[in-house]
């Protein structure tokens, strides 16, 4: 299987090459090979790899920053999915579409969690952005799964 991992400079993508790259073709980009803020840039990279997977691990996660610069914020955690997706359903990809649990409110009583079926209510720009990825990710590409993770570590 061929696999695309974007954003790999990052802990989650980083994990995700040593994860996959034993048992199928990895292609691992990032900035400067790819910004998945600008459609032509997603679609001149990924089009001609033909990938059967496109696992997006960008994220603009500076969740203070996101408040402030909120242009960037969207451009890369809500267009950034978009242009994703729409590629990989012109190629005919699945996409792995990683988010947060930022997208909830975090006001659920301790122990209680959140499953799939909870409404969404971000209390921050990086849990909007965040949500509106999530949207345009199954909006745009009709073989998409998104995780939504709470937090990374690594070994």
């Amino acid at each position: 299987m061929k696999i695309v991992i974007v954003g790999v400079k990052g802990q989650l993508g980083t994990d995700c090459v040593k994860v996959f790259s034993g048992k199928h073709e990895v292609i691992g980009c990032d900035i400067p090979q790819i910004d998945i803020g600008d459609r032509e840039s997603v679609e001149q990279f990924i089009t001609p790899l033909k990938p059967d997977v496109i696992i997006n691990c960008a994220a603009f996660t500076a969740v203070d920053a996101c408040e402030t610069q909120k242009e960037l914020a969207r451009k890369i955690n809500a267009e950034g999915p978009k242009y994703l997706a729409q590629t990989a359903e012109a190629v005919g990809a699945r996409l792995v579409h990683i988010s947060t649990d930022y997208v909830f409110s975090g006001n659920k009583p301790i122990p209680e969690y959140y499953t799939e079926e909870d409404a969404v209510d971000p209390l921050s720009q990086y849990g909007v952005t965040k949500l509106e990825g999530e949207q345009e990710a199954l909006k745009n590409c009709s073989n998409t799964l998104c995780l939504r993770t709470a937090w990374l570590y690594s070994g």
